[in-house]
């Protein structure tokens, strides 16, 4: 097989590549802790599902909200969001649903939760 073909196809492969790398780091997809087959057989492909609705949810989120797009820092500037920053900003969405804006939060609180909250989306 000649040079040229084998890197079109590595490149044609690349984004299965990216999504099983980022399943096996951000979903669990390599910890599979179990002696029957079936259960093996089933947590790949609802990895990769999860990681698609992930995504999905993502690009239609992002469009209609701009807080949604990961921040750049004065060292980084990102045009383009990880599957992490993705993965973040729907923990982020989540946490803000499951936390009621109009719950009685006091300003202590509501500056503590401001506080730890990058970490609390980034954390696995």
């Amino acid at each position: 097989m000649p040079d040229a073909e084998i890197a079109q196809r590595a490149g044609d492969r690349w984004g299965v590549e990216e999504a099983i790398l980022e399943a096996k780091q951000q979903l669990g997809f390599e910890n599979t802790r179990s002696w029957c087959s079936k259960t093996v057989t089933r947590q790949a492909p609802l990895a990769m599902v999860l990681l698609a609705l992930v995504k999905e949810w993502y690009a239609r989120s992002a469009a209609a909200d701009p807080s949604l797009r990961p921040e750049s820092t004065p060292w980084y500037a990102k045009t383009r969001p990880s599957f992490a920053d993705m993965l973040a900003a729907l923990r982020r969405v989540l946490w803000h649903h499951r936390i009621s804006p109009k719950s009685m939060i006091s300003a202590r609180v509501q500056q503590i939760l401001q506080t730890v909250a990058y970490a609390l989306f980034q954390a696995a």
